[in-house]
């Protein structure tokens, strides 16, 4: 019971007290709620995790042409773009003087054949006077020489002949393989030698992927022989390459193992050399290890964590990963097999909190 004056007091000064008392068993319920959860066990998987690598694109075969004779351009028949075949003409040289010297040659390979059948005439009638005893073992001997020597002429000056008429067909500069010409450096008009470089061909029907892989990844794919290759910057699907080598010595720049995959392009599917690709390669090797889900695993500041089972509690656990899949995280530490680790319900928890398990 409150005094007529202090009554009076409280009233004058208009403040008014509210006190909500809870019962002890309601305070103790909103502190000890069950979260609920699902849990999953930690059982030892076969693991196998592809290898994902960052590789750049390359022509199957580039060539820069070169000129093989001296002489002045008279012919350009291919531009930058064209898309040639095999033997292909791209440029053609003066083809004056291969003409002279060819014809030259001829000539004196026809003088040459000719000194041939006559040594061969007169051995034969040598043969036949040695029969005779017309004439000596000696002249025989020097006879069957001439021959040989007019052979030896001939056919030296039949080899004059083949290298003067490649020289002829040197005039033309072809395309040694199917492919897109990307430069041409020479005009009509311009003087070349041997060596001066023309114009460059690139083959991009098919092409080569090359990627770095770790020591630990090149033992992974060891063995495989195919790939699945994805562009971003162009709109076609995952196309699959046969894997042509991994590296046994790593590049100096980056430390890496190169893996090189072929992939036949499709048609209308327009490459270029240095575009960015991902190569997926499956691991050969199948470990057994202790996984969980993905979405068991929490990152809590630097460190990853699991909430684990204990009786009607969890315990929060620091954990290191490993291999990772889409369906599967691997644990090396901080877990053990058999354990109940949460995959449900985990962002409501703290370390200790109750638990109601879905399902039990």
């Amino acid at each position: 019971m409150i005094n007529p004056p202090f009554r009076s007091l409280l009233g004058g000064v208009g403040l008014v007290c509210s006190v909500l008392l809870l019962p002890a068993h309601a305070a103790d319920s909103a502190l000890t709620s069950a979260v609920r959860v699902r849990l999953h066990e930690v059982r030892a998987t076969s693991l196998s995790t592809p290898v994902e690598v960052t590789a750049t694109t390359w022509p199957f075969q580039r060539a820069t042409l070169a000129a093989e004779i001296q002489g002045r351009v008279v012919s350009r028949t291919a531009e930058p773009g064209a898309v040639l075949e095999t033997g292909a003409p791209l440029l053609g040289i003066d083809d004056t003087k291969a003409k002279i010297a060819l014809t030259q040659a001829e000539q004196d390979a026809a003088s040459r054949r000719v000194d041939l059948a006559k040594a061969r005439h007169d051995f034969t009638r040598g043969k036949e006077l040695y029969a005779k005893a017309a004439i000596s073992q000696d002249r025989l001997d020097e006879l069957q020489f001439n021959v040989d020597r007019a052979n030896a002429n001939a056919n030296a000056a039949a080899a004059v002949v083949a290298e003067r008429q490649a020289r002829l067909s040197d005039a033309v500069i072809k395309a040694p393989f199917a492919g897109t010409v990307t430069d041409v450096r020479v005009h009509i008009g311009d003087y070349v030698s041997p060596g001066t470089p023309v114009a460059t061909l690139v083959n991009f029907r098919r092409a080569r992927v090359i990627g770095g892989v770790t020591a630990a990844e090149a033992e992974r794919i060891e063995g495989q022989r195919s790939a699945s290759v994805s562009f971003d910057t162009l709109h076609v699907e995952p196309l699959i390459g046969e894997v042509k080598s991994v590296g046994r010595t790593a590049e100096a720049r980056t430390g890496t193992y190169p893996v090189e995959v072929w992939i036949d392009v499709p048609p209308g599917t327009v490459l270029r050399e240095g575009i960015t690709a991902r190569m997926v390669l499956s691991s050969a090797r199948t470990d057994t290890v202790l996984a969980v889900p993905p979405q068991a695993v929490l990152r809590e500041g630097t460190r990853n964590i699991v909430y684990v089972r204990e009786g009607d509690i969890v315990r929060k656990r620091a954990v290191i990963t490993g291999q990772r899949t889409r369906a599967a995280v691997e644990l090396r530490s901080g877990i053990n097999a058999g354990d109940r680790v949460v995959i449900e319900g985990q962002f409501a928890l703290r370390d200790g909190a109750t638990i109601s398990v879905e399902g039990e």
